[in-house]
């Protein structure tokens, strides 16, 4: 199992899989909705079983499932899978929001020609810090700034996702890349 089937199906969270591979408290599983941690967003929390989910990761495109206590299922065993439902929403608005402040950036904040504006992302367990790299802003900037980003979040605009090259994306303005 490769890549990220979390990203492109999100409202998946109760799945049957077999166990692949078990080392330890490390579990891989032939087909998992987990998101593993990446680009500041944490990974999913949930269940394999009986055993409780404390994290998951992407090593070398395979994402290893990370358990509170050594399992008591075996490789080659069907496991039925949990995603902690209420979690994953808050991660998933969170990173929704740090792509429209960037993108309400990249409206409002002046930029010279071939400039990019950097936000990074921090989602905890109390607070999501998003880091937004500009120049010295004035009050009327900031005070714009809040008002594009809750304009959007109040009017509960539609968000979707494709897959385009970078450099197309780049070019695009409805687009709000987070890492440029």
């Amino acid at each position: 199992m490769t890549g990220q089937r979390a990203a492109s199906e999100p409202y998946t969270t109760r799945f049957e899989t077999e166990v692949t591979s078990v080392d330890g408290r490390r579990v891989w599983l032939e087909t998992s909705y987990f998101y593993g941690a990446s680009d500041g967003q944490p990974a999913d929390r949930g269940t394999i079983g009986d055993a409780a989910v404390v994290d998951v990761r992407l090593e070398d495109g395979e994402q290893v499932h990370v358990l509170d206590a050594e399992p008591s299922f075996r490789i080659g065993s069907r496991v039925l899978c949990s995603i902690d439902w209420s979690f994953r929403m808050y991660c998933m608005r969170a990173h929704t929001a740090s792509h429209l402040l960037r993108g309400a950036a990249r409206r409002c904040l002046p930029l010279e020609q071939g400039d990019s504006i950097y936000a990074g992302l921090e989602i905890g367990e109390d607070r999501v810090a998003v880091a937004l790299e500009t120049a010295p802003l004035e009050d009327e900037a900031l005070i714009e700034l809040d008002e594009l980003v809750n304009r959007a979040v109040w009017e509960s605009r539609p968000v979707s996702w494709e897959r385009v090259p970078i450099s197309t994306a780049r070019e695009r303005t409805e687009i709000c890349l987070l890492y440029t």
